[in-house]
């Protein structure tokens, strides 16, 4: 009688081992998530130097080249709005680290993430304000994201301020043509921005 009672226990164990290794692998397709380390875009930085856009740059983030973002996307589906074009509820997470100036910022924030379908490609758009947090500084900001999880290209600009005191640091290589944003452009507005 106890040798029955051990092999069915060990049956159940056993069963519910494998409901939960199955559980653990399931692969749900309204839900995505991806993570990220990216460089500062130092080349691009250069180029905006003597621009408005980074006239705040020094006194919000110090010395902002060699920068890293560390960020994790999670996309839950929402609406398919056509063939070409689904929204999503977007949830990012991550850390802005500022090499130069030894400083880490940690930031959360949500919104609407559209995916786009073109040509065989699959890319995300978004943008997400965020509030950039460390032990002595809180910076209002917002990430303009785009990523192909395909070719695992991303480009991120992160804007802080308001117009005329504002801080900017791309991250990533811009990788959308004019090309591309007609075509996108095209799919979410119904025409080609020029």
């Amino acid at each position: 009688m106890n040798k029955k009672k051990i092999i069915i226990v060990g049956l159940v164990i056993s069963l519910f081992a494998v409901v939960l290794f199955t559980m653990g692998f399931t692969d749900d397709k309204n839900n995505n998530t991806y993570k990220f380390n990216i460089k500062s875009n130092d080349e691009l930085l250069e180029e905006f130097k003597d621009s408005s856009l980074t006239i705040e740059n020094n006194k919000k983030f110090g010395k902002e080249k060699q920068s890293q973002l560390v960020l994790d996307i999670e996309l839950q589906k929402n609406e398919e709005m056509s063939p070409e074009m689904t929204l999503y509820n977007g949830s990012i997470s991550g850390k802005l680290k500022l090499k130069e100036e030894k400083q880490f910022f940690n930031f959360t924030g949500q919104d609407v993430f559209r995916e786009v379908k073109y040509d065989d490609r699959t890319v995300y758009i978004g943008s997400v304000s965020v509030q950039l947090t460390n032990k002595v500084n809180q910076e209002e900001a917002i990430l303009g994201i785009r990523f192909e999880p395909k070719t695992k290209k991303i480009d991120v600009a992160l804007t802080s301020g308001s117009i005329g005191e504002t801080a900017f640091i791309p991250f990533g290589e811009a990788f959308l043509t004019k090309n591309d944003w007609d075509q996108i452009n095209k799919i979410i507005y119904g025409e080609s921005q020029q």
